[in-house]
């Protein structure tokens, strides 16, 4: 959890540089457990480009437990069969949104395109927020 010199705060990041870092920055905190939630675009995001794929794969060489829940359809099936080899992956149709959790923050996205950065992001390492997703 949070140390006595961190406090809790919820930010939005925008732009491609600033999410980027966000993200693989939270990734490289998930030394337990990865949720991640998300639409039928992520899994083009998470496997189809380079440095997201690669801090997956280190997600998992860290030893912690991912659980991937999508939307699989036909066009993201190539990418969906990837995530399977890192981790559990479930079918959730119609799924709408993008978050993610790991054992002390939250970052989401409302909207994501195939293989494209994030244009932004939400943060938060605030308790309630974790909690209640």
């Amino acid at each position: 959890m949070l140390s006595k010199d961190d406090i809790e705060k919820t930010e939005v990041m925008y732009g491609p540089e600033n999410t980027t870092k966000a993200i693989l920055d939270f990734l490289s905190r998930a030394n337990k457990n990865l949720d991640i939630y998300a639409d039928q675009e992520w899994p083009s995001v998470s496997m189809g480009i380079d440095i997201f794929n690669q801090a997956m794969h280190d997600v998992k060489k860290r030893g912690a437990k991912s659980r991937y829940i999508v939307e699989i359809t036909k066009d993201n099936i190539h990418y969906c069969k990837m995530l399977m080899k890192i981790d559990e992956l479930r079918h959730l149709k119609d799924f709408k949104g993008n978050f993610a959790i790991n054992e002390t923050e939250y970052i989401a996205s409302s909207t994501m395109q195939q293989s494209q950065l994030l244009q932004h992001v939400i943060y938060s390492n605030v308790k309630t927020v974790l909690e209640q997703h």
